[in-house]
């Protein structure tokens, strides 16, 4: 999983997106996820990444483009009326910005987000670009400056509860040297 690093260490403080905590509006925004599920890995990443969106936010809509020879996304693991799936035969390369093109034309939403099947955001950053975007003159926005691989205990344990507060111990001060560099 790639975690969006930005104001790590004091963000999750404000956004406790356990159970007990209201959800947060997208303000009806559209979540385009290009997707193929090559592997196990990628599998659980897709599933952990739809049900954190289902447990922070609401009042949005999930367009899952699939690409591959067969349909693999098994949309009864979620039963997610807010996850609106569609296959593409394609079991060549994979067709990203076509899969994002198509999601967009499915899309009615005013404000469309490209999300990775994989991509944890930040709920500060999430709801802040979708802000940007909705009151200013800006079309298009690119929230993610720092992220981070998230691997092993913590990538486990939040596959099993998918919420933001999992990675409340991850102080950006602990990051490698070179993280800092790119940020």
């Amino acid at each position: 999983l790639l975690l969006d690093a930005a104001l790590l260490g004091g963000i999750t403080k404000h956004f406790q997106t356990d159970i007990n905590m209201e959800k947060i509006t997208l303000n009806n925004t559209g979540i385009i996820i290009s997707y193929r599920e090559s592997s196990v890995e990628r599998k659980d990443n897709l599933y952990a990444t739809l049900r954190y969106l289902d447990n922070t936010f609401y009042d949005y809509n999930v367009y899952l483009i699939e690409a591959d020879s067969k349909p693999k996304f098994q949309w009864d693991i979620l039963s997610d009326n807010k996850i609106n799936h569609k296959f593409v035969h394609n079991p060549g390369l994979f067709p990203k910005a076509f899969l994002y093109n198509t999601g967009v034309k499915l899309c009615s939403s005013e404000i469309v987000v490209l999300h990775d099947s994989d991509m944890i955001v930040n709920p500060h950053s999430f709801i802040s670009a979708v802000d940007m975007v909705k009151n200013s003159p800006m079309t298009v926005m690119m929230p993610f400056y720092e992220v981070i691989n998230v691997e092993g205990t913590e990538k486990e344990l939040f596959c099993n509860h998918p919420h933001f507060n999992q990675f409340a111990s991850v102080e950006k001060s602990n990051l490698p040297p070179l993280f800092h560099h790119m940020c």
